[in-house]
């Protein structure tokens, strides 16, 4: 685990895989720019050739944007309250998902 800093933009986020061997990245947005950051996020990484690191949300109401950030390109959201052991399920579920669509793209994702 690798922890950054506090306040950085999109593009200094996407730096740190490079840096530290860092395989998913989380993010958390105390004034909702979950929407923006994430789809930022995913975009850096495709531009500095990191495009199978995967995103992680924390947000404070998951039903409101759940739909929206997966959309953007997060694997999983999480919130405020969240059980560590059932956080760390749920990342691991969603990326053997999405690892496993990458390895073998003709596999449909699950419902």
């Amino acid at each position: 685990m690798d922890i950054g800093a506090l306040f950085a933009t999109p593009a200094e986020v996407a730096r740190r895989p490079w840096e530290n061997d860092v395989h998913m990245i989380g993010v958390s947005s105390l004034a909702a720019g979950h929407l923006t950051l994430v789809p930022e996020l995913k975009a850096e990484l495709a531009q500095q050739g990191r495009p199978d690191i995967l995103v992680v949300a924390g947000v404070l109401y998951r039903r409101t944007i759940n739909a929206a950030l997966y959309a953007a390109g997060a694997v999983a959201n999480l919130r405020a309250g969240d059980d560590i052991g059932d956080a760390r399920r749920i990342c691991w579920r969603n990326s053997m998902r999405i690892w496993a669509m990458r390895s073998n793209p003709a596999r449909q994702p699950e419902g």
